[in-house]
């Protein structure tokens, strides 16, 4: 019998209107998650059987995948020429972040008409410098390449009940990941909204480098 992998790109061949670059990424995906199966369960590729693709080992799967997830936390944009460029310590941010917070109260502005909740658009590409930050996590995996994965995982789990080798699809419960904004996207989004109320370029640059401060302070203290 055909070792499982082969199988499964035989089938993709012949069943799904898929281009050869296609095909070749599915079978990458499922290889990578076969090698996670060997050391797991201690086997040899070419002894993976069906009977060991279960929704336990699935899910396992996709939480090593996530303990890997990029973390690009490591830069924050600066309006360009409304702020030196710095490297900053979290650490000493704290002590300026207390200060902040006990010198004022003050509540920022919304001009009448405008609500703090709508959806803010990113600012595009080229419109913002870059301030290095204290980097606190390594990059490993993008987020779109393991859900990437996870989508190959989906369809080799498919694959298995349709060709009957499992009663059912030990993939049922694997989702992508939503991966939540950093501190990139979160100023970028202040900082189009900020301009769309039509504030001076001083209060705007004020009003930005409290968020900074503020999210450094967030970052390492509130769990």
């Amino acid at each position: 019998m055909q070792p499982l992998l082969t199988q499964f790109q035989t089938y993709l061949t012949g069943s799904k209107q898929l281009s050869d670059s296609s095909i070749k990424n599915y079978v990458s995906d499922i290889n990578h998650f076969f090698n996670f199966l060997t050391t797991k369960l201690k086997l040899k590729q070419n002894t993976i059987e069906p009977k060991h693709i279960t929704p336990a080992i699935c899910q396992k799967y996709q939480q090593s995948l996530q303990t890997n997830i990029s973390a690009k936390t490591n830069t924050v944009p600066v309006t360009t020429g409304t702020a030196a460029t710095t490297k900053t310590n979290i650490a000493n941010t704290t002590n300026i972040a207390k200060a902040s917070i006990a010198k004022t109260n003050a509540v920022i502005p919304v001009p009448t008409g405008t609500s703090a909740t709508n959806a803010l658009p990113v600012v595009p590409t080229g419109t913002a410098a870059t301030t290095e930050i204290n980097p606190t996590k390594t990059t490993n995996i993008p987020a779109s390449t393991i859900n990437r994965r996870l989508s190959s995982l989906r369809c080799f789990g498919n694959f298995l009940q349709a060709a009957n080798k499992l009663n059912s699809n030990p993939t049922q419960a694997i989702s992508s990941i939503i991966q939540q904004p950093n501190l990139n996207q979160i100023i970028n989004r202040y900082q189009q909204y900020l301009n769309k109320q039509k504030l001076s370029p001083i209060t705007i640059k004020n009003y930005l480098s409290d968020l900074k401060i503020y999210l450094l302070w967030a970052q390492q203290y509130v769990k």
